[in-house]
């Protein structure tokens, strides 16, 4: 079989598989279905209640942020409302949910095949979706009850347009992916940086495409919100330190140690820490940020690095500093470690199964022992520790390409 046929069907083969994962990884749902003799399907318990709730409120003729809080960017909202116009049943939003998740991860699947067939070679195509299977598996069953496959796939698309030397298609997506989940929006750092160095006439097209696409969806956001806006904005604010995140594990390692008390509280739609030194320590995650994406800037620029690895250590820098580590936010990394053809790339997908590895076991451990028992907090350490380990693999492992054979450039051309 040729490789212009046999990528295609690679996709469709992964993409199958994939669908087949999806009951394994979800047999609560499954298991509650049975139950009922699948006469009907059976809510469970998730974020997509929230969303659904949040499209109830929709549907009574509320208008989102003016007249009801709801914490996420607008773009994520229309992702929550779309499943509610077709019914107002929990359990039916949150299949057709998982059916609108499941339809962006079949493009991010075609996205990857085509970037790697095309930046690596069609023989690479297998390797990299076989990966993305992997890792598909270790969070589908976080993918279908978040919407972040939507803003990880506007991610990686800036960065397939920005590297097909089309910086203003690139920036709509990152605005686009802004919009949605904020973290998108880091992708413009390494791609300016690399547009200055190679596009001098216009190094900063897709910046200000991106910058466009921002100001007037917030625009339209603050005409349609109008101080629910601010509430929006200011709920991320006034959110404490997680349990989860980089930091936060750390001080609850800290207080388990040392006999120190602390607590969990769950506000803000996540379980954060109370006690502990958690207040003095939040402070840190804003200057940690910066230096972890400037970190990235020096990084990019002083070794001209490829823009697939620079985006995905953007991107890991924003998760690891952020001071909220939900599992979830793993689901960001899923295409761009795959895309990696570069000698860093094997280890690196090493590592990130690790990572996924370390937080299913601890979030299997803590429905028994609870979340702060020492060995669940000792799992979520190293689950953070490894994202630190892969975070400096990518900005300091080596990086010499694999080069397409001529046969292979000539076939994706």
């Amino acid at each position: 079989m040729s490789a212009t046929r046999s990528g295609p069907m690679l996709v469709v083969v992964a993409l199958i598989v994939q669908l087949l994962i999806v009951p394994i990884t979800n047999i609560e749902k499954y298991a509650l279905w049975k139950q009922s003799g699948g006469a009907r399907l059976q809510p469970v318990n998730d974020d997509t209640e929230i969303y659904h709730r949040y499209s109830a409120l929709a549907r009574a003729g509320r208008i989102p942020y003016r007249d009801f809080v709801i914490e996420y960017p607008p773009l994520a909202a229309a992702l929550i409302f779309a499943p509610g116009l077709f019914t107002p049943r929990l359990a039916l939003y949150q299949f057709l949910f998982a059916a609108e998740m499941f339809f962006f991860n079949c493009l991010l699947v075609v996205s990857v095949s085509r970037y790697v067939a095309r930046t690596a070679g069609p023989k690479h195509v297998f390797t990299s979706l076989a990966w993305y299977t992997l890792y598909f598996g270790f969070l589908s069953r976080l993918a279908f009850a978040r919407f972040d496959l939507v803003p990880t796939l506007l991610a990686f698309s800036a960065v397939c347009a920005w590297s097909e030397s089309r910086p203003g298609r690139g920036g709509l997506w990152a605005g686009l992916g802004t919009l949605t989940k904020i973290f998108p929006g880091v992708i413009v750092i390494p791609a300016t940086v690399l547009d200055v160095g190679r596009s001098p006439g216009a190094p900063f097209r897709g910046l200000k495409s991106a910058l466009l696409v921002v100001i007037l969806g917030v625009g339209a956001w603050g005409l349609i919100g109008g101080s629910g806006m601010v509430e929006s904005l200011r709920f991320h604010g006034q959110r404490g330190l997680e349990r989860g995140s980089l930091l936060g594990g750390l001080v609850m390692l800290w207080a388990t140690l040392t006999g120190r008390p602390i607590a969990l509280e769950f506000n803000y739609g996540s379980l954060n820490l109370a006690g502990g030194g958690a207040q003095a320590v939040d402070g840190l995650m804003i200057p940690l940020l910066v230096f972890a994406e400037l970190l990235v800037v020096v990084i990019t620029w002083r070794r001209r690095m490829d823009l697939m690895r620079a985006s995905a250590a953007a991107v890991l820098g924003f998760l690891i500093t952020n001071k909220v580590g939900s599992p979830q936010y793993l689901i960001w990394l899923l295409p761009f470690l795959p895309a990696l053809a570069d000698r860093t790339g094997r280890p690196a997908r090493v590592l990130l199964t690790a990572c996924c590895l370390a937080m299913l076991a601890s979030s299997f451990a803590s429905r028994f022992y609870g979340y702060l028992d020492l060995r669940v907090v000792l799992g979520y350490d190293l689950k953070n520790l490894l994202l630190v380990g892969l975070f400096a693999l990518l900005l300091f492992g080596p990086d010499r390409r694999p080069v397409p054979a001529p046969e292979e450039r000539a076939i994706t051309r």
